[in-house]
């Protein structure tokens, strides 16, 4: 590094990307590639980082060279830290697109995609038309509603700068996912406006895929149910078929049961007449109980048994076979 005094301070990179000869890129492609210089957060007395000096550059190979650098697919600047998510099957970072003009547009989610039979599933089941890796998709050729799923701006299905083969997905960055939300927002049995806003999300966004679409899921947990805005939208659409076929690929989640099915499980096995039995003496009970922490105790078990015995007598839930 070179000061000059405390007013104006730069350092070797900085002198290079400000030059326009050739010899100066290849001094900056040294620096940075081979001995990691950082190449964005130094910066000079002017508050400036050597990649922005050398986009101001009038050498074209010079502008050419830091747009791409440290990029994913030449466009991609992907925000250092852990991954959004990572699985077996992929893995879901944040990232900016150092290309896009549209500002709204910049902040983007990259799921990379490891096996090519998950990439075309999930194309195949939001794409109606494909424009080709790395175009951005007309929103004519987009299966699903917008109000419902997170739509993807393009995809990629090439070489990256170091002759790896990438497969992924751009969509716009989520707020987060419904199970961050159970786990940070403490919304679990609090925020019951908010709960039956999300799902109805959820059953809306079903509904159009099943209704409108004749398309089954095939992996619907929090996981894949992302806020955008105030609402919840669908991701992730590798294990989608079409209703009445088969889900395969061995991608699938068994489902989440609703509460109903807690009753079942812990209600089948009662003897309903025990129950009414039970019921009647917790009545006989409450009219001699006076004391207010005991009468409280056997009103609430007074009314656990009573929904108990309303339960087996609609006899709503069959076994399962």
């Amino acid at each position: 590094d070179t000061w000059l005094n405390d007013e104006e301070k730069y350092t070797v990179l900085h002198l290079a990307a400000a030059a326009e000869a050739d010899c100066a890129l290849q001094v900056c492609q040294i620096l940075v590639e081979k001995f990691g210089a950082d190449f964005d957060n130094i910066k000079d007395s002017s508050g400036r980082s050597a990649r922005t000096i050398a986009l101001a550059n009038s050498n074209s190979a010079m502008i050419a060279w830091a747009s791409s650098v440290g990029t994913l697919l030449g466009r991609y600047r992907v925000d250092k830290g852990p991954p959004i998510h990572k699985s077996a099957t992929c893995k879901v970072v944040s990232a900016i697109d150092i290309t896009e003009e549209v500002v709204e547009r910049r902040c983007v989610a990259l799921k990379i995609v490891e096996e090519r039979i998950h990439f075309e599933q999930e194309l195949k089941t939001r794409l109606v038309n494909f424009p080709g890796s790395g175009k951005d998709i007309c929103p004519s050729f987009i299966r699903f509603a917008e109000a419902h799923t997170v739509k993807i701006y393009r995809y990629h299905d090439e070489k990256d700068e170091h002759g790896k083969h990438t497969m992924c997905l751009v969509m716009p960055m989520a707020d987060r996912s419904l199970d961050d939300i159970i786990r940070a927002e403490d919304v679990a049995g609090r925020e019951l406006l908010v709960i039956r806003h999300f799902a109805l999300n959820i059953a809306k966004a079903l509904m159009h895929l099943h209704s409108d679409q004749n398309i089954v899921h095939g992996d619907l947990k929090p996981r894949n149910a992302v806020r955008m805005g105030s609402g919840l939208k669908l991701i992730d659409f590798d294990s989608s078929v079409q209703v009445g076929k088969t889900i395969g690929m061995g991608k699938l989640s068994t489902a989440y049961c609703p509460p109903e099915f807690a009753k079942f499980c812990f209600h089948r096995k009662e003897n309903l007449q025990e129950l009414e039995t039970k019921c009647d003496v917790l009545k006989a009970d409450l009219e001699f109980i006076t004391t207010p922490v005991v009468r409280k105790h056997a009103q609430k078990e007074l009314e656990a048994t009573e929904e108990k015995i309303e339960y087996l007598q609609s006899g709503e839930v069959e076994p399962p076979k």
